[in-house]
């Protein structure tokens, strides 16, 4: 089974769901799916170093590139469109990832055309939250493009029951299929064994992704602020690790509350270091106003690390049943007592972490979706 996945961006700055599709489609090809991904060079103000207009080996998945024209909002490459006309009819299936960009649009056009069957993954972009951002704007691209793209889609992708229902209810929608995404654990036992050594003796509190307004740091500054002192002593600092436009103005808000000191910016992580970032992290925190999943809380769970999600992370209540952290409210006072909570008993730290790894292992792998995946490629395109 030959799949082609479209998807308008793999740069590191666009985050989780971008990283998300490279591991999906590593899976995919680890059961024997042919899984290829068409892309753009974007990478924000900038473009990715790769060769356009070939196949490449990118991360380990066989990968064309467009270069990306014009401005950065839909991620315009005019080549895409001739090529996916050329091309569509050597694939079973097409897995779109997002909605409001060019390339999944011109994706579902060409696939209706070709009557070839494609999946919309939607990437949280129809939460509630998500479609207040730049309202008008969404809502002449929905009328427009977007209804029509998840109407005539064989299967809406979900990654949570809570995006589904969003999507159900908003749209009319009967054709959404939950499949959560996996995580991939660590290599080896070295860097959780040594980041769990060092804990006790240099706990710090890590924020993993994109550094933008949906992911509530304004408000998880000020609870850090406020619950510091009780967070084993002056010791425990806070590491934000990732890059995205709202980088200076939190730099600036960490001047202003006085946190130089304890609050770290480490840019955005890959590879071992980034394994080695999480395993030695006491807590992650993901305090979002909408998540339709949650990947930077699926991946400290993989490493044994507890989490602290807002109630609009899609994963909070599997969290919160396995025990794996704590849920709370995404206003400054809700972070700040989950702060003191998490950090009252080191022994309940500990334990919650434990729960974590089980939950990350038992139910968020990589080749449980897969398997899901190809299930519904092959039930749709028969």
């Amino acid at each position: 089974m030959k799949v082609l996945h479209v998807v308008p961006a793999l740069a590191p700055c666009y985050g989780g769901p971008s990283e998300a599709a490279l591991q999906m489609c590593r899976a995919l090809r680890g059961l024997s799916v042919d899984a290829l991904l068409l892309t753009t060079d974007a990478a924000g103000s900038t473009r990715l170093p790769v060769a356009t207009g070939r196949w490449v080996d990118f991360e380990g998945v066989p990968t064309w590139f467009f270069p990306r024209f014009a401005g950065e909002a839909l991620k315009f490459a005019p080549g895409l469109r001739r090529w996916l006309n050329e091309q569509i009819s050597s694939f079973d299936v097409v897995h779109v990832h997002s909605v409001f960009s060019y390339a999944p649009v011109v994706a579902g056009e060409v696939c209706r055309r070709s009557e070839t069957p494609y999946v919309v993954r939607p990437l949280g972009t129809l939460s509630p939250y998500g479609r207040r951002r730049k309202r008008r704007r969404k809502q002449l691209f929905l009328r427009l493009f977007g209804r029509r793209l998840l109407a005539r889609a064989a299967a809406i992708h979900c990654t949570s029951e809570l995006e589904r229902s969003q999507i159900e209810r908003d749209f009319g929608s009967s054709n959404c299929v939950v499949v959560p995404l996996g995580v991939e654990p660590p290599t080896n036992r070295e860097p959780h064994t040594a980041g769990a050594t060092n804990r006790a003796a240099f706990p710090y509190v890590l924020f993993l992704g994109r550094l933008h307004t949906i992911k509530n740091l304004e408000a998880l500054l000020a609870a850090f602020a406020s619950a510091r002192p009780l967070l084993r002593g002056k010791a425990c600092r806070l590491w934000i690790a990732g890059r995205g436009p709202e980088e200076l103005h939190l730099r600036k808000l960490v001047r202003e509350l006085g946190l130089e000191e304890t609050v770290s910016f480490l840019g955005w992580l890959e590879g071992r270091r980034k394994a080695e970032i999480l395993a030695g992290a006491s807590l992650l925190v993901l305090p979002s106003f909408a998540e339709s999943f949650g990947i930077a809380a699926a991946e400290a769970m993989a490493h044994g690390v507890p989490v602290l999600v807002s109630e609009h992370v899609a994963l909070a209540p599997t969290i919160a049943a396995a025990s794996a952290g704590w849920v709370v409210g995404t206003d400054r006072r809700s972070l700040g007592v989950g702060l003191q909570m998490a950090f009252r008993d080191p022994g309940e730290l500990d334990r919650r972490g434990h729960a974590a790894r089980e939950l990350a292992c038992r139910s968020l792998s990589w080749q449980a979706a897969a398997c899901r995946l190809k299930e519904l490629y092959g039930r749709i395109s028969a």
